[in-house]
Parts: structure tokens; C-alpha cells; sequence
């Protein structure tokens, strides 16, 4: 099993914007890691200008591999299949546990 000092499930809203900060400045220590069932996360605060036609798509993605090799996390690329608080454990689809 893979030991990870903070793993932040899904690239949403807020984990981007934790994400952008570390980027920009020195990040909390340990092994931090980002786990996202894609490669990509839609950016959800241009998603209105996305519906109104005034964004394009490709713009409201936001490259995960180059956003966390800034902020110094590992990414991992798996849908989440079940998550034990009581164990502290993240099983992913492949099987693997963490």
C-alpha cells in the first residue's frame, strides 16, 4: 500500500485553486498526491460563459499533469472505487490501495 501524507480526490473547484496556490509558492510538506479519474478537470467558474457560446470548451479544461508537476503533487490518474475513513484507505479501480 502507498503512503500519502494528504490525497485530495477529484480535481474540483477547490482542489484547483490549492493547486494554483502551491504552484505559486511552497507548498505544505509530505508526500501530497491528486487523484482524478482524467487527464483533464472543466474549470467550473468559466461553465457559464460556456453555456451562454462566449467560451470555448478546450478553455474550461484545465491540464491536471502540468498543474501538479508545478505544485509539486503526484497525480494520479483512476476513478476512486471506495473510500474506508475508518481504515484511512482510498481503494482505486485498478485495485491498488492507498
Amino acid at each position: 500500500m502507498n503512503h500519502y501524507d494528504l490525497l485530495l480526490l477529484g480535481a474540483g473547484h477547490a482542489h484547483l485553486g490549492v493547486l494554483r496556490r502551491w504552484a505559486m509558492i511552497e507548498r505544505p510538506p509530505g508526500r501530497i498526491g491528486l487523484i482524478s479519474a482524467g487527464p483533464t478537470a472543466w474549470y467550473s467558474g468559466m461553465l457559464p460563459g460556456l453555456l451562454a457560446g462566449r467560451q470555448h470548451p478546450a478553455d474550461c479544461q484545465v491540464e491536471l499533469p502540468a498543474l501538479c508537476r508545478a505544485a509539486k503533487v503526484e497525480l494520479i490518474i483512476q476513478p476512486v472505487e471506495s473510500l474506508s475513513a475508518v481504515q484511512q484507505q482510498v481503494q482505486l479501480a485498478d485495485g491498488q490501495t492507498l
